[in-house]
């Protein structure tokens, strides 16, 4: 019953019970399987990171819309002062009325100190000298208020720009008639025609490198909504969740056709070890058939033999030939009436049966001295096929007293009913079945005994499978092999 070493065990699983021809194949498969996979996840991971990088790009993106647009708003501020004058209040206005559009919130002027000097608009937030520098350092500082993203930015201003006093320049001087204001051609951004708009601004203006650390003109703050950088970030975060949702569904789809093609291949393997098995059970059946009379010939005239040599006097080791080739007799009898058992299990008879009964006559012929019988759980009644289960559990039994056989322990079977199925366990207390035997010890003509035939447990399965039931082994926790049968309540139920 047990596994010998694994290279007989492989061997055995090839030559004994496998199928050539898709063996052979086998390999050709799972490469096909193997680099498949290898090829779903390098696109779902080349996927993923074109997603990651334009969600990335998008974002710097974004950050650069918003100081392009803030730039914009200080040049358009700075060509609308004249020269040698400062910033007003109507500029001011005149720029977050012209801007509403592209979410400008908030213009102001000021001082070193925090102080606001000229400004329009409400700030989302205090300003002071400390906030001032975090901005100039930062460049930007952003707010988050709800479902509005508003940045703020600040930039230096030279003195004469700054309106200490708190007063308007005049537009105009008194000299052209036109009264206070600003000088002709000085018109505000978008507001300029032909002939209007005064000089460029001074240097690091309109054009010019950017004003580097805190000027000694203060500062001129700015506050808005980055819309066009919203719009991005949106669009970017949608291409992100389609991009990784994209990889997620390849490599789902990537695993389920792993797991289809391995379904496949292990259908279509089953179905040529049937086929294998149908065939060889077939020639077995025949041979075992054509077997019978002429063992049955040779063990009746060995037994003659034997009952002569008893009145005879002969030499002990002619006494032990004699008995050695009955024995053998014996043994191809067994395996020739096991091959027909195996190839004539058709279907079962199941009718109601007492379990207690069924225990009973299973250990007839056994050990069971060595044998602990739990029936406490165990329904009293159970429908199946009397005579099939009970070369089940006798075979098992046996096989478990065989394989702890060399320090005498005992072995337990349990009954007891578990989500509708009555479960027949059997355990042992021999060295247990290796993880890589736990299916072959099923298969045909498998076994690692001299004298077994490898039969008792493809027919135990065989019948248990005619059950609508599963049968399986596993290693108990404190040693030793744990046989596992469950039968589910069959649907025809004979009294």
């Amino acid at each position: 019953m047990r596994s010998g070493s694994a290279d007989s065990d492989a061997s055995e699983a090839r030559e004994g019970t496998g199928a050539p021809g898709v063996e052979l194949e086998a390999p050709s498969a799972q490469r096909v399987r193997v680099g498949f996979l290898v090829a779903s996840v390098g696109m779902a991971a080349l996927l993923l990171f074109v997603a990651v990088s334009t969600w990335m790009s998008a974002r710097e993106l974004g950050d650069a819309v918003s100081v392009g647009q803030a730039s914009i708003i200080r040049a358009e501020i700075m060509r609308g002062v004249p020269p040698g004058q400062a910033v007003d209040e109507q500029l001011l206005e005149d720029t977050l009325r012209d801007h509403a559009d592209l979410g400008v919130s908030h213009v102001g002027l000021y001082a070193l100190g925090g102080e606001l000097e000229i400004g329009v608009g409400e700030p989302v937030a205090s300003i002071d000298r400390d906030a001032i520098r975090r901005v100039s350092r930062d460049r930007r500082e952003t707010f988050q208020l709800g479902q509005r993203t508003v940045v703020r930015m600040a930039f230096p201003l030279p003195p004469h720009m700054r309106n200490r006093q708190g007063s308007r320049p005049d537009r105009a001087g008194p000299e052209d008639g036109q009264g206070p204001g600003r000088p002709p051609g000085a018109g505000g951004p978008g507001r300029g025609g032909p002939g209007r708009g005064g000089p460029g601004p001074g240097p690091g203006f309109g054009g010019g490198p950017p004003f580097q650390g805190p000027g000694p003109g203060g500062h001129l703050v700015i506050e808005f909504e980055p819309r066009l950088a919203h719009v991005l970030r949106v669009r970017a975060n949608r291409s992100l969740a389609v991009g990784i949702a994209g990889a997620l569904l390849m490599l789902l789809a990537a695993v389920g056709l792993w797991r289809l093609s391995l379904s496949v291949e292990l259908s279509e393997r089953r179905s040529a070890q049937q086929r294998q098995l149908a065939a060889l059970g077939e020639m077995s059946a025949v041979i075992a058939h054509e077997l019978r009379n002429p063992l049955a010939s040779l063990k009746g005239h060995a037994q003659l033999l034997e009952e002569r040599l008893d009145r005879l006097e002969v030499d002990e080791r002619t006494r032990r030939k004699v008995a050695r080739v009955i024995h053998e007799a014996q043994r191809l009898e067994e395996l020739s009436s096991g091959l027909l058992t195996f190839v004539r299990l058709g279907e079962i008879e199941p009718s109601s049966v007492a379990l207690e009964t069924l225990v009973s006559e299973a250990l007839a012929g056994l050990d069971a001295a060595r044998v602990e019988v739990d029936l406490r759980r165990a329904p009293e009644r159970w429908p199946l096929d009397a005579g099939r289960m009970q070369q089940v559990l006798g075979n098992i039994i046996d096989n478990g007293l065989q394989a702890s056989a060399e320090d005498q322990g005992r072995v337990d079977v349990r009954v007891f009913v578990e989500r509708g199925r009555c479960v027949f366990e059997v355990r042992d207390r021999g060295p247990g079945v290796p993880l890589d035997a736990r299916e072959r010890i099923f298969e045909p003509f498998h076994t690692t005994r001299t004298r077994g035939t490898g039969l008792g447990l493809a027919v135990s399965r065989r019948i248990v499978e005619l059950h609508g039931g599963t049968i399986g082994v596993t290693d108990h926790p404190e040693g030793g092999a744990v046989f596992r049968v469950a039968i589910p309540r069959h649907v025809r139920e004979e009294t």
